[in-house]
């Protein structure tokens, strides 16, 4: 168990004998060139640490590629516009593996305190790696902050970290068009892709494909970034024919699994937050604030389950896109993508377990609403608070939610107006809502003669939080959900919380509707997940405080 110092000239010579216990401590420079650490094994008493020298504080120690943002930005649109001729989806994502710190088949394994400065496209690439810690470690700019990757790839830890990766902190939420980021023509993007586009900012503070499963977020903050924590999982796609009730349990549901994201802050996201694509389980989402995001829950499955949504705050306060210049005035309104919403839900959904949303607070200055369109399965929905600046222009379930079917009904018109709104078939997806609050002119009442199967406690009610309004707030820390109004306190019906395995867990009546409950409120709760990833090979050193972990512009 050794300190091995490393510098910029010889750093590659002295990784090669890292070995279990070993501590690398990294100089005061800026590295530019890729750190590659393969196969180092540490162990649970004896983890590798790789952190600043002794002494020296988060962001003495910078890693950075040798290209500028212009030169990345251009690249990313080359790679994306081939990629896009090819009839591929025009995206960068899958340049992810080039970083400027690659971790591959190692185990063990803590780096702390290092600060990732313009790296192109991504920071960290943690490559069939187990039990592996990223902790105060601070991204600028870059496509990608951290990639992990392979079947082989779990136990890992991602907390006290953040990621700028606009540093204007204005062009991605209000100039830069979201085509120019994102946009295809299967989405409404006809021009294709342009030279003039930002491509290279499609990326995500995280991003896993077909990892395993233990994956923790905790304590991190992200800003002014294109998506948060992204999963790719087509490993446990399904062939055509086969039904998964017919699987042994677990069999089949192997990827993105266990995996809690928590204590987190977000601000200006322009695409989504929570994002585990097609297939994913055993979620746990909880105590996150948001502030100015663009639609936080990207929930698309084909199969998914066991999702615990729960204890999280937001607030949409500002539309992006509203600063367009030169040519990009010239794109529709319909096509700007300016309304957020809470959700983002399609596909199959032929999910295998509940998804669970419970004690949340929104608070909507501006945006579409909480379920704007399609569907979700075994969606339930219980104890929320959700309140609108405007009531009289509120649209729980998007903006054609309050359009009745047609009269005489029309099966045909009726598949159609499906398409526009969140689905009124809540049998067919096992959807269930109660005791949930909102001021939502058309709540409950209005909803529930069109259709939507609204439980006997949803109440139309104000919650009154304490500070939520643009006015009042100037920054994410300036948010308070408390609510003001009797209609929120010691008001919760019960919930009864299936889970994957065990026996279900009993939430009694009579505490607050939302987020906000009285000091310990959540404990017992925070503790009754069984397969919530265990931490205790963990070093126990807490990471210390960094000047840059401050949720500003600055």
């Amino acid at each position: 168990m050794a300190n091995i110092k490393i510098n910029t000239r010889n750093f590659a010579r002295k990784l090669r004998k890292v070995a279990a216990g070993d501590t690398v401590l990294m100089s005061r420079d800026t590295y530019k060139k890729p750190l590659v650490l393969e196969g180092i094994t540490g162990t649970k008493e004896h983890p590798v640490i790789i952190r600043p020298d002794y002494g020296l504080r988060t962001g003495d120690v910078v890693l950075k590629s040798d290209i500028r943002e212009h030169e990345a930005r251009m690249l990313g649109n080359r790679v994306a516009g081939k990629r896009e001729q090819a009839g591929y989806y025009p995206t960068v994502g899958h340049l992810g593996e080039q970083a400027l710190l690659i971790l591959r088949n190692c185990q063990f394994v803590v780096v702390q305190g290092l600060k990732f400065k313009g790296c192109w496209p991504t920071g960290i690439f943690i490559d069939d790696s187990m039990y592996v810690g990223v902790r105060d470690c601070h991204f600028e700019k870059g496509s990608i902050a951290i990639v992990a990757q392979g079947r082989k790839c779990h136990d890992v830890v991602v907390e006290h970290c953040s990621w700028k990766q606009d540093k204007s902190g204005y062009l991605m939420w209000n100039r830069v068009p979201w085509d120019r980021i994102h946009g295809a023509s299967n989405n409404g993007n006809d021009s294709g892709v342009s030279e003039d586009d930002y491509r290279y900012w499609d990326g995500d503070f995280f991003r896993a494909w077909n990892v395993h499963s233990n994956f923790t977020f905790r304590h991190n903050h992200i800003e002014d970034a294109f998506n948060g924590i992204h999963f790719f999982n087509s490993h446990d796609r399904l062939p055509p024919g086969r039904d998964a009730n017919t699987l042994e349990f677990n069999g089949g549901r192997e990827s993105a699994a266990n995996v809690l994201i928590e204590n987190n802050s977000f601000v200006r996201v322009r695409d989504n937050i929570f994002e585990p694509e097609s297939h994913a389980w055993n979620w746990v989402i909880r105590h996150n604030t948001l502030l100015d995001c663009y639609r936080p829950f990207s929930f698309e499955f084909e199969r998914a389950g066991w999702f615990y949504i729960y204890g999280n705050k937001g607030a949409f306060l500002n539309r992006p896109s509203g600063d367009f210049q030169g040519e990009d005035l010239k794109i529709k309104k319909s096509k700007r993508r300016r309304n957020p919403s809470l959700t983002k839900t399609k596909g199959p959904q032929k999910n295998e377990g509940p998804i669970y949303f419970f004690n949340n607070s929104w608070f909507f200055e501006k945006g579409k609403g909480l379920f704007p369109k399609f569907q979700l399965g075994k969606l339930v929905h219980v104890n929320n608070a959700s309140q609108f600046a405007n009531p009289e222009q509120a649209r729980y379930f998007g903006g054609a939610g309050t359009v009745p079917s047609a009269n005489p009904f029309d099966p045909e018109k009726e598949i159609e107006a499906e398409g526009s709104r969140f689905t009124r078939r809540w049998g067919d997806f096992d959807i269930r809502m109660d005791g949930d609050i909102c001021n939502d002119v058309h709540f409950p009442d209005d909803y529930r003669a069109l259709g939507y199967g609204l439980g006997v406690s949803s109440k139309q009610a104000t919650a009154s939080f304490t500070r939520v309004r643009r006015d009042q707030v100037n920054s994410i820390a300036d948010l308070d959900f408390t609510g003001k109004s009797r209609d929120i306190r010691k008001k919760s019906v019960e919930l009864v919380l299936e889970l994957p395995f065990g026996k279900p867990i009993k939430i009694d009546a009579g505490y607050n509707i939302g987020a906000v409950q009285k000091k310990n409120v959540y404990d017992r709760l925070d503790g009754a997940f069984g397969f919530i990833p265990d931490l205790d090979w963990l070093p126990q050193d807490e990471p210390e405080a960094s000047v840059f972990f401050a949720g500003t512009n600055d």
